[in-house]
């Protein structure tokens, strides 16, 4: 695999954490023991080669896949646009059967507008649902004031911060997203991260007024930086950016930490704060999702049920089974109705 590097992309959500497993580059992923890490990687093959890999984190409780790092080339093969797309597009239709067989109801990736990237995705049917902007910036030194309402996130504020998130986030990004009350629980530290010397958990904040819970920022401290994820009602924007600095603040990161911010694209009323506080923007991303599974619409057709003579069917209980002569070694038909 180390041979297949002429073409990389990483392709993981900018805000990718999966709560019950530590954020491992894609690069170690792909290459920890498979009966050790918790990820998936499919390769393809051409002439016996091995030309192409994807890389895959599987969250089983959240019934999805996402998709960390795709790469291709080799030292007999040109990764041109067009092999890509053919060797990733592959790769994505096998890895959709593969996460449908275990379970998993969606695949998410992200990518730029174009390149041989997002055309693999289009072609394997993952569909746009929305664009994310990461801010980068520090927050300044000294002391950094509370906004008034500020505390640490709380278990009884988990269905009051799912209420705010359907209130700020557009029905599509919704039902792209599938998100439950229990993304926004709190993480649990346990013993093994002690142990294994793994990054702290992300905290949350929350921005607790008259009015209820009318903002939310996880913080998550990494490697190179820090990643801050924000919701506000749009009545309390002008809280932004003292209510993100102050998160950070509470969550460790120093002012000479390079703090990154994601903004939907839905909420872009509020880069314009983070830009005249310093902050520009690094990058622009498309998040996109595949489902493997879609729903079926039966339409039921209404038939009368004859009843035998001799049989009798209690009053308010749906017919489903009648008896029936000669229907089969059991005497019984099913019939499909409502």
């Amino acid at each position: 695999m180390r041979n297949v590097c002429q073409r990389r992309e990483r392709l993981d959500m900018p805000d990718a954490v999966d709560p019950a497993k530590p954020d491992l580059p894609s690069q170690v992923l792909a290459t920890i023991p498979a009966n050790l890490r918790q990820g998936r990687v499919f390769v393809a093959l051409v002439d016996g080669e091995l030309c192409a890999y994807m890389v895959f984190r599987p969250q089983a409780s959240r019934f999805r896949w996402d998709v960390l790092a795709v790469a291709a080339g080799s030292p007999r093969l040109d990764a041109n646009d067009d092999v890509c797309i053919e060797l990733w597009t592959a790769l994505l239709e096998y890895a959709v059967r593969q996460a449908g067989e275990a379970g998993a109801k969606r695949l998410f990736a992200t990518t730029d507008d174009q390149g041989p990237a997002y055309e693999s995705l289009r072609l394997a049917g993952f569909e746009r649902y929305a664009q994310f902007m990461i801010l980068a910036g520090t927050r300044p030194s000294g002391p950094v004031a509370l906004p008034e309402g500020m505390r640490e996130l709380e278990d009884s504020d988990v269905w009051s911060v799912h209420q705010l998130y359907h209130h700020v986030t557009p029905r599509s990004v919704q039902f792209a997203e599938a998100l439950t009350s229990s993304v926004w629980e709190r993480p649990q530290t346990s013993l093994l991260d002690r142990l294994t010397g793994m990054p702290p958990r992300p905290r949350a904040f929350v921005l607790d007024t008259r009015n209820g819970v009318q903002a939310y920022c996880s913080v998550q401290v990494r490697r190179g930086g820090a990643m801050a994820r924000l919701m506000i009602s749009p009545d309390y924007r002008a809280q932004a950016v003292p209510f993100v600095i102050a998160a950070a603040s509470e969550a460790g990161v120093s002012s000479n930490c390079r703090l990154r911010v994601l903004v939907p694209g839905y909420a872009m009323e509020l880069v314009s704060g983070f830009t005249e506080a310093g902050f520009d923007l690094e990058f622009e991303r498309t998040a996109m999702v595949r489902h493997t599974t879609a729903p079926a619409v039966v339409h039921a057709r209404l038939s009368p049920l004859p009843v035998e003579a001799g049989e009798r069917v209690p009053r308010g209980v749906p017919t489903y089974v009648r008896n029936a002569r000669g229907s089969g070694p059991s005497g019984r038909t099913v019939t499909h109705g409502a």
